[in-house]
């Protein structure tokens, strides 16, 4: 699965929008203290923000996008696996 989610240089919005596969919708939320990411209309992560407002740029908040979707990613993989089963 290919991750595309433009994050701008400079602050990073409150909200932005991309796609996995270029198919499956995505959206990330910054909720203040706390961070949401939408992927599908059925799977949602929420952790508390790692940085203060003024440190949130792409650089700081691209590990913790990337550590969400791999744990999408293996969530599908489980809910694959048992529907093989």
């Amino acid at each position: 699965m290919a991750l595309q989610l433009h994050i701008p240089a400079g602050p990073v919005p409150a909200l932005l929008h991309g796609t996995i596969d270029g198919i499956v919708p995505v959206r990330y939320r910054d909720l203040g203290d706390r961070w949401e990411l939408s992927i599908g209309a059925d799977w949602r992560h929420e952790a508390r923000h790692d940085v203060p407002p003024a440190e949130r740029t792409a650089g700081a908040i691209r590990p913790a996008i990337y550590g969400a979707v791999a744990t999408y990613r293996n969530a599908q993989r489980s809910r694959e696996l048992r529907l093989a089963a």
